[in-house]
């Protein structure tokens, strides 16, 4: 009852992501060490045509960029990300996180690429670049070596040269 005590209230303004706010609160507090497994039947889910995850996805989606949003803001990370997430919310959870900044800073710096590995395209994609590139490295600061080795292969056999020099911070140019 403690652990439940310790992630306090529900914030009264969300309404569909409200499980991935305790969730998400959980893991940053305690991590993975609490979680057990089971065979047992703990819970049914109903999907039907009339229920709020079907119907109304796309609010649960604007929750949730504001649970990321107060993560992002709680621990620090790069304010282009947070830019992101204000564009993608209205909703302000507020300082509900703030209790987890405590977090190892190995740990924080995972989370943000992670985070950042997500909004880098989508600032390419909106033709935004120069966050585009903070945020690709960004990605790659946390990444393990693995990740990089894949990476590093993508780059090499599929990404075009003019969208490598693009990340590097080079000027673009194209070659007839």
């Amino acid at each position: 009852m403690e652990v439940v005590k310790n992630l306090g209230e529900l914030p009264e303004n969300l309404h569909f992501a409200m499980d991935s706010y305790w969730w998400s609160k959980f893991l940053l507090l305690y991590g993975k060490g609490y979680i057990g497994n089971t065979e047992q039947l703990l819970t049914h889910f109903r999907i039907h045509p009339d229920s709020k995850s079907i119907s109304q996805q796309s609010k649960f989606e604007t929750e949730r960029f504001a649970i990321r949003l107060g993560i992002a803001r709680a621990l620090n990370f790069h304010p282009d990300i947070c830019t992101y997430l204000e564009s993608m919310t209205h909703i302000d959870i507020g300082n509900l996180f703030n209790d987890c900044a405590s977090i190892k800073k190995k740990n924080i710096r995972m989370l943000e690429s992670v985070f950042s590995g997500y909004i880098y395209s989508r600032y390419y994609m909106n033709y935004d670049y120069p966050r585009a590139r903070k945020c690709f490295k960004l990605s790659m600061k946390s990444a393990d070596l693995g990740t990089r080795i894949i990476l590093d292969y993508i780059k090499l056999m599929l990404v075009p040269p003019a969208l490598l020099n693009l990340f590097r911070g080079s000027k673009l140019s194209v070659k007839n």
